[in-house]
C-alpha cells in the first residue's frame, strides 16, 4: 500500500474472547518524504513518526536512499469485538513518485483467551469460563477442535476402537491396554500381552499381572508356582509344590484333610465350629481339642466319632476299655469286644470266649443237652426225656471229675 498525504482506515470484527491486539507493519518512507505518520487506534492517535534520518538504500528515484521503519503497537488490555485502525502519512508536496510512504508486512494479532474462558487478564488464566467447563482441558478421551469460521472451541471424541487418547479423529496416541499402537492406529494385542508390538503372541511387551504371567523373550509365560492349562488366561496355582502363591492359603504339600491345610486352603476336621487359617479355637459340644484335632472326652459315657465305645468305667477287660473295645487277657484276635482267636496255651475259643481247655467237653455236652430238651419239648417223647436224665447224669459226674 503506498500512498502520499492520505488516510487508510480499516475496522476489523472480533468475535472470540480476548485480552489483547498487536499490529506488526514496515513503514517505508520514500527518498524525499518530508513528512509525518501517524496510526490511530480506536480512535486514539498516535504521536507523529517522521522519517528516520539516516540508514536505509535506494531502490527507486533518484539517489536519496528510501528508509523503512519497523513498527509494532500492543494494545492491552483490548477486549472490544471490533478493532478500528487509521493510517495516515502527511506531506507538503503531491509527487508520489519520491515523496511517498508505504505500508508491507502488515499483521494483526489477537491474544485470545484460553479456550472456553469468557472474560479473561491474560493467556494463561480466566476469569469467567464458559456454562459447563472449568478448564480449557477436554476430556482424556477427546481432543480440542477450532472452528475458523464461527472461531469458537469444541471438544471432539475420539472414535477409533479401542483409542484412549488422540489428536485428531485420524490420529490415535494411545490406546486401552489389549491394544498395540502403530502409525496412529490402534490394533489387537495377543489375548496374553497387556501392552504389545504385534498381534502375535512372541510380540508382547508387557503381560497383565492379574494373570500371574512374567514377560520373557517376548512372551507371556507362568510365573515359578503356576502352570498354564492352555485354556484360561490367568495361570493356575500348583497345589502340592510347596510353594504358597496368590491364590493359595497354603501349601503343606500332602493330602491330610485334616491337618489344617488341604488342597492349599485352611481348613480344620469336620468337628470344628470356629477355624481360624487351619487352627481349630473351638469344637462341638462334647469334645475338646487336642493337637488341633476335636476328640472325644473318654469317660463321660458318650461315644463320639473317634471312639469306639464309651461305658464311663476304667475297668479293664469289661468289653471297653479307654473308650477302645477290649476282649478278656487271654484273646489274641479282638474285634469290637468280640473275641476271634485264642493263641494263649491252655485257651480255646468258644462262643467268642476264650475257656480254659479242660471245660471244653464240659461245654460240648451241656450244649447237646439243651438242644436235646428242646427237641424233647417239641416231639413229647418220653424216651428221650430219660435220655435227658441219663445224659444230666454223666454231665454231672464229667463236671465233678473236671473240678476235682
Amino acid at each position: 500500500m503506498v500512498w502520499n498525504n492520505a488516510i487508510y482506515k480499516k475496522s476489523w470484527s472480533i468475535s472470540k474472547p480476548h485480552y489483547a491486539v498487536t499490529i506488526r507493519l514496515n513503514l517505508t518512507y520514500g527518498d524525499q518524504y518530508n513528512g509525518n505518520f501517524y496510526y490511530t487506534i480506536q480512535g486514539i492517535k498516535s504521536v507523529p513518526h517522521p522519517k528516520p534520518s539516516s540508514g536505509g538504500q535506494n531502490f527507486i528515484g533518484k539517489n536519496l536512499n528510501e528508509i523503512t521503519k519497523y513498527f509494532e503497537i500492543f494494545q492491552s488490555p483490548f477486549t472490544s469485538s471490533s478493532l478500528d485502525i487509521e493510517f495516515q502519512c502527511t506531506d507538503t508536496t503531491a509527487d508520489p513518485r519520491d515523496q511517498f510512504c508505504a505500508i508491507s508486512d502488515y499483521f494483526i494479532v489477537v491474544h485470545y483467551c484460553l479456550p472456553f474462558c469468557q472474560i479473561c487478564n491474560d493467556g494463561v488464566s480466566c476469569v469467567i469460563w464458559e456454562s459447563g467447563h472449568t478448564s480449557q482441558n477436554c476430556n482424556t478421551n477427546q481432543f480440542l477442535q477450532f472452528d475458523s469460521n464461527s472461531e469458537t472451541y469444541s471438544c471432539i471424541t475420539c472414535n477409533q476402537p479401542g483409542c484412549l487418547t488422540c489428536k485428531n479423529l485420524e490420529e490415535c496416541t494411545s490406546c486401552d491396554f489389549s491394544k498395540g499402537l502403530n502409525n496412529g492406529v490402534c490394533f489387537q494385542c495377543n489375548k496374553f500381552c497387556e501392552t504389545c508390538k504385534g498381534s502375535l503372541k512372541t510380540d508382547c511387551i508387557t503381560c497383565v499381572s492379574d494373570f500371574q504371567r512374567f514377560i520373557f523373550n517376548n512372551q507371556c509365560q507362568c510365573l515359578p508356582g503356576y502352570y498354564d492349562d492352555d485354556i484360561n488366561l490367568p495361570c493356575h496355582p500348583v497345589c502340592g509344590d510347596l510353594l504358597v502363591v496368590d491364590g493359595e492359603d497354603c501349601d503343606d504339600g500332602n493330602n491330610n484333610p485334616f491337618d489344617g491345610c488341604h488342597n492349599c486352603k485352611y481348613g480344620c476336621d469336620a468337628f470344628c465350629q470356629e477355624c481360624i487359617q487351619g487352627v481349630c479355637y473351638l469344637c462341638q459340644n462334647d469334645l475338646q481339642i487336642i493337637n488341633n484335632k476335636c476328640v472325644g472326652i473318654c469317660g463321660d459315657n458318650i461315644t463320639s466319632h473317634d471312639e469306639q465305645c464309651d461305658d464311663g468305667n476304667i475297668i479293664s477287660f469289661d468289653g471297653c476299655f479307654e473308650c477302645q473295645y477290649q476282649c478278656q487277657a487271654e484273646c489274641t484276635d479282638c474285634k469290637f469286644g468280640l473275641c476271634y482267636d485264642c493263641s494263649i496255651k491252655g485257651w480255646q475259643l468258644f462262643n467268642n470266649y476264650c475257656i480254659p481247655y479242660k471245660f471244653k467237653k464240659f461245654y460240648y455236652i451241656k450244649q447237646t443237652i439243651a438242644k436235646i430238651v428242646n427237641m424233647s419239648k417239641q416231639m413229647k417223647n418220653k424216651s428221650l426225656n430219660r435220655t435227658i436224665i441219663f445224659l444230666g447224669k454223666v454231665n454231672l459226674q464229667i463236671l465233678q471229675k473236671q473240678i476235682r
